[in-house]
């Protein structure tokens, strides 16, 4: 590998980890911001806050969606750092004349869809429940039944072939490059897509 191409590589690697730690950076600050409001909220005013809660409207189906959508930025993207910082990598040793930074913001955007539509599928069942009065509005469950059946599912899983399935999928991710690699913007974007599935 040339110097030039080693120091090309470095500034990349650089500057996608800058770009990705100020997302992360950004997602904690909300999510402390509105974690102190919260606490900080005037006791009377939570009195009269968490019982509205139990019957949301538009507006608290966009704020709970939105604070799920945060949440999973904020967790995730560091844990994807690595994958997309290879993904940088590979970008521009492959097209060496062009940036890097377009196509892996694409793929950085396919991983944020996938979570997206988690966060979506998060606030329905965090409604859901609230709404069958299984949990409280701080989201404490009240239902003994549904503690124990989420704790048999998550020990169901650990036994599971699912779970080995997906340690099998996000373990080595040179693997999902070397038969996935798609060219372009819309092949970035679908690559986020598949293996942040």
């Amino acid at each position: 590998m040339s110097q030039a191409l080693a120091a090309v590589l470095k500034r990349d690697r650089a500057m996608v980890a800058l770009g990705l730690a100020g997302v992360v950076i950004v997602s904690w600050a909300y999510l402390i911001c509105m974690d102190w409001g919260m606490r900080h909220m005037d006791v009377g005013m939570q009195m009269v806050i968490m019982p509205a809660m139990e019957h949301w409207n538009a507006w608290d189906l966009v704020l709970v969606f939105l604070m799920w959508a945060v949440m999973m930025v904020a967790m995730m993207v560091p844990a994807a750092s690595p994958t997309i910082l290879l993904f940088a990598e590979i970008n521009r040793r492959r097209h060496q004349r062009r940036g890097t930074f377009a196509a892996t913001g694409q793929f950085l955007l396919g991983y944020l869809a996938v979570w997206t539509g988690f966060s979506l599928f998060a606030t329905i069942a965090q409604w859901g429940l609230l709404t069958a009065a299984l949990v409280s509005p701080m989201m404490a469950s009240t239902s003994n039944v549904l503690a124990a059946g989420l704790l048999l599912m998550a020990g169901l899983f650990q036994l599971s072939r699912l779970k080995y399935a997906c340690l099998a999928h996000c373990r080595s991710p040179i693997g999902f490059f070397a038969t996935e690699w798609r060219e372009g913007l819309w092949g970035a974007f679908k690559m986020g897509l598949k293996h942040g599935g």
